[in-house]
């Protein structure tokens, strides 16, 4: 390695200090969450710090910041105990061992303490749990990363989501007289069960479809949600806080989709609560040839 390369051990290690620019952090906690092998890398290095700091070969400033930064996390708490445990069952191992070797000669055979027998099963016994936990500190870990990324995919899509539904909303509120030569309207039937031979088929000729969807039978609410979903449930898109409007034949609601997300196949528009439960209220089934 030049003199001119980055060390990447020393860019982890200043991340677990709690250094680097922002820029550099958001960069590693992006490969955190795309790069699962990344994990390895980073926990390496963790490891390589806690053992310093315990062998107190940390100089002062990383030390200082080891304590203030690195140490705030339980887990990483946890990390050092445990390794403290293991540090301390070797050199008492180590300790056993020389002590064994430094004692003269006795003049007529004796039985070793019990402690001295004990220790390297003991040393054994500590390796074994800690591996064991080790495992289950893995596991924890791994799934809190999980965690932490299913946040993040969830956070983004509700992003795209509530994009969706303000494109939507405002495609609507233009009407579908403005701009026909880009949206297509759809008119779904009410009272079709999904996978029904009696489904409507259309083809894509616009940029925007607007699927419009009877509420017969479906309980008046202040909103509604809508979910487009492919025929084996899959949610392809969601619109949020939609209004019923006024149709011909009773409550209507109007939704805007991208023709791009409508590929030949077989689809539902789904009516559901604006709940967590997001029960369904009514599901169009439809085509597109």
């Amino acid at each position: 390695m030049t003199g001119t390369e980055p060390d990447p051990d020393a860019a982890l290690k200043e991340y677990l200090l709690g250094g680097l620019t922002p820029g550099q952090r958001e960069e590693i906690d992006e490969r955190l969450l795309s790069e699962p092998e990344f994990h390895d890398e980073v926990r390496a290095t963790g490891d390589d710090l806690i053992h310093a700091y315990l062998s107190d070969e940390l100089a002062r400033p990383d030390r200082e910041r080891f304590e203030s930064y690195f140490l705030a996390s339980p887990r990483r708490q946890e990390r050092v105990a445990f390794m403290r445990s293991l540090l301390a069952a070797r050199d008492a191992v180590k300790a056993g061992r020389a002590s064994t070797v430094a004692r003269p000669a006795p003049s007529r055979p004796s039985r070793p303490s019990r402690l001295t027998a004990a220790l390297p099963w003991a040393a054994a016994l500590v390796v074994g749990l800690a591996g064991a936990g080790w495992s289950v500190g893995e596991r924890r870990m791994r799934e809190r990363d999980a965690a932490a990324a299913k946040a993040n995919e969830a956070a983004l899509r509700e992003t795209v989501d509530s994009q969706a539904q303000e494109l939507g909303e405002l495609l609507r509120r233009l009407g579908e007289g403005i701009g026909s030569g880009e949206i297509a309207t759809w008119p779904l039937r009410a009272g079709i069960e999904r996978g029904s031979s009696r489904a409507d088929s259309f083809a894509v000729t616009r940029q925007w479809i607007h699927l419009r969807v009877p509420l017969e039978g479906v309980p008046p609410r202040p909103s509604y949600r809508a979910s487009l979903q492919d025929v084996n449930g899959r949610e392809i898109a969601a619109f949020e806080g939609l209004k019923a409007t006024a149709g011909a034949n009773g409550p209507v609601l109007d939704v805007i989709v991208q023709a791009q997300l409508l590929g030949p196949g077989a689809f539902v528009l789904a009516v559901q609560e604006v709940t967590g439960t997001h029960e369904e209220l009514h599901a169009a089934p439809f085509e597109v040839r």
